[in-house]
């Protein structure tokens, strides 16, 4: 039986499960897992390939194998790892539990590519590796290469896989499991065990629904089977928001905080703990925990792309390396997702869009809200990090503008709808004089969050 990733779901047999797990084995020079490394005393395999002379940083994996790479990479291009792994400026030597050799000596040859201008990986396994690291350590400019190499590549069981393991969401989900559905072939075993058995039993009861339908003469819309399966596409869960009291009813439980009784303590006790009550009550639990680092709730494109631009020009003023690192991962992982689900045309088309026919007011709203929130995701993803010695204020760049061209009767309506939708959201929206043909709205797009009416 071919060999399966931890993140396939399984339904095989006891046999097949208990079988030793055997890395896939793409083409070129990092096929070979064993020909990458080289054994040294003890249990510790150097990387023949990545353990370089002139590095300053080693990363040891569960199965001992130990890379020699460049600090500055990880330090400048991955605040998560950074924050997990580099607080300590001292540390030369770090484990990396829950990595494959396999992952990283394909993640590392895009840094480290043997001729330089190519890529040594091409596969949708290969770039699985990838998009599994970028993804843990919040690198969205991989992430984003490595979704994109791998869609127009993988099958249909390839996203579905894909899709699950790194919550690509219903963008990826739906239209996969709908050409499975669709398609006038039957599912492999193979297949079958990397969708799970509840998924196939799902695709089977929709493929005997489809076939009744087309019997009876009915129509059948398979796309909106799938979406109504909780099964095949779930609902996204909403996460709690965090209990704010829960600090001081710790304190509270374990006597280190003594509430005082109104009926017997008299005015400058009360006062004085109330005081003491109401400083632990604001003092988050150490310096880990900062809600404001990641509350931005809204399922609103837009107004995650401006809570974005504010992160990324929190001041840093008294704020320690380590929360800065997470306040840019925080940044990055709304950037990431924004960057995923937000389709742009490459070049000057980004900049412009056109409403050839009429459409609902709202619905235009929402395309350029959409438009808006990947342009400002990508001018965040392009500026240069912000470092912790660096507190001088940035030069101001040139203002973009997405230009809106109305090519249809209620042009003049739709325009108003959008202008004011966009005030709504602290953004300003201009209309050239004298424009009625085409009628169109020119839209400054953000740099700096104090160019927009957004509120901490």
């Amino acid at each position: 039986m071919a060999s399966r990733t931890s993140s396939v779901q399984s339904f095989a047999s006891a046999e097949d499960m208990s079988s030793s797990f055997t890395p896939p084995s793409p083409d070129g020079d990092l096929s070979n897992h064993s020909s990458n490394t080289s054994q040294t005393s003890g249990h510790v395999c150097k990387s023949a390939r990545f353990y370089l002379p002139d590095g300053n940083l080693e990363l040891q994996l569960d199965d001992g194998t130990t890379y020699r790479v460049h600090r500055h990479f990880f330090d400048a291009h991955s605040p998560t790892f950074a924050a997990a792994y580099l607080d300590d400026t001292h540390a030369t030597t770090i484990h990396l539990p829950d990595v494959s050799s396999v992952d990283l000596d394909r993640f590392l040859s895009l840094i480290y590519p043997s001729a330089l201008g190519e890529r040594d990986i091409e596969a949708v396994d290969e770039w699985t590796s990838v998009l599994r690291l970028a993804t843990k350590w919040s690198i969205p400019s991989l992430r984003a290469l490595a979704i994109r190499e791998i869609e127009p590549k993988a099958t249909a069981i390839d996203k579905v896989v894909i899709a699950r393991e790194f919550d690509l969401g219903s963008s990826w989900l739906a239209p996969a499991i709908s050409a499975i559905c669709a398609s006038p072939r039957w599912l492999e075993y193979s297949e079958a065990e990397r969708l799970g058995l509840r998924s196939v039993v799902e695709i089977g009861r929709i493929r005997e629904e489809q076939r009744s339908a087309c019997v009876a003469g009915c129509p059948y819309d398979v796309a909106a089977a799938v979406f109504a399966s909780p099964v095949l596409v779930p609902s996204p869960l909403v996460p709690p928001l965090p209990v704010v009291e829960t600090v001081v009813q710790e304190e509270v439980a374990s006597g280190a905080l003594q509430v005082p009784d109104p009926e017997t303590a008299d005015d400058v006790t009360v006062e004085a703990q109330t005081s003491a009550h109401s400083e632990v009550a604001a003092k988050p639990p150490d310096d880990r925990v900062d809600p404001k680092l990641d509350s931005c709730t809204s399922d609103e494109p837009l107004e995650r792309a401006l809570f974005a631009l504010k992160l990324h020009e929190r001041s840093i003023d008294n704020e320690s390396p380590a929360t800065y690192r997470r306040r840019e991962a925080s940044m990055y992982r709304i950037i990431d997702d924004l960057i995923t689900e937000t389709i742009i045309p490459e070049g000057s088309e980004a900049f412009s869009y056109t409403f050839n026919k009429h459409v609902k007011s709202s619905l235009a709203l929402r395309i350029v809200q959409r438009r808006l929130a990947g342009l400002i995701a990508r001018q965040i993803l392009q500026r240069p990090a912000q470092r912790m010695e660096d507190t001088s204020s940035s030069l101001q760049s040139p203002v973009q503008l997405l230009t809106v061209l109305l090519r249809c009767k209620s042009g003049l309506a739709l325009r108003s709808a959008i202008a004011e939708g966009l005030e709504l959201k602290g953004l300003n929206a201009w209309i050239p004089a004298d424009q009625e043909d085409p009628i169109e709205l020119d839209i400054p797009i953000p740099s700096r969050s104090d160019a927009c009416n957004l509120t901490s």
